[in-house]
């Protein structure tokens, strides 16, 4: 009886557990802290009126989505290196991407890190947004990339200048590596090129 106790115990201490790691409120709030001293420096801005669902032609639906933007490096006909947010704030990934700031003073381009739908500050239902299954049936990949063509298009014609005919090159890692690959698979005449890390894609022959 005691062994059949102790084990019951584990088993309820590990479901419990498992639900705290694949929570996404828990696990955004508590891995990807926002930093109180970032080592690169940002405008955090928000696009007003993207799409709820970008598939459906009866839904005219919008929230807000937040980015953040840094022209400091940009020249005129030079690049637009974009961020695929993944599953956290995206102060975090920005603080930790080095990579991308770096080579941004060599190419000369403008920097941008999108934020996630229903990750840091990008809730399209606000507080309701995990409430049901309803409303998390607009968490998809699928509708995330929508949301940064859509964004990127606002970007080049209204935010950065002479931007029109800038190329974008989309950065990832883990989950937002596999991102930046689909976006250029998906959306070829809006991202040129990626580059992604820390990813893995399981091909299936057809």
């Amino acid at each position: 009886m005691l062994r059949s106790l102790l084990l019951l115990s584990l088993l309820v201490a590990g479901s419990s557990a498992l639900r705290s790691f694949v929570d996404p409120v828990v696990f955004a709030s508590s891995y990807f802290d926002i930093p109180s001293q970032p080592q690169y420096k940002w405008n955090v801005s928000w696009y007003p009126n993207m799409p709820i669902d970008h598939f459906a032609y009866t839904d005219s639906r919008t929230f807000k989505l937040r980015y953040l933007i840094n022209l400091d490096n940009y020249k005129p006909g030079g690049p637009i290196f974009f961020y695929t947010g993944n599953e956290g704030p995206i102060d975090g990934f920005a603080n930790n991407t080095g990579l991308v700031w770096d080579l941004s003073l060599k190419f000369k381009a403008a920097v941008v890190f999108a934020e996630h739908r229903f990750y840091g500050e990008t809730l399209p239902f606000g507080n309701n947004s995990y409430t049901n299954v309803s409303n998390l049936g607009y968490l998809s990949s699928e509708q995330a990339l929508a949301d940064y063509a859509v964004l990127i298009g606002y970007l080049k014609s209204t935010v950065i200048p002479n931007a029109a005919n800038a190329p974008v090159i989309a950065f990832g890692g883990s989950y937002g590596g596999m991102l930046a690959a689909w976006f250029r698979i998906k959306y070829p005449h809006v991202v040129v090129g990626y580059d992604c890390y820390l990813f893995s894609l399981r091909l299936v022959p057809s």
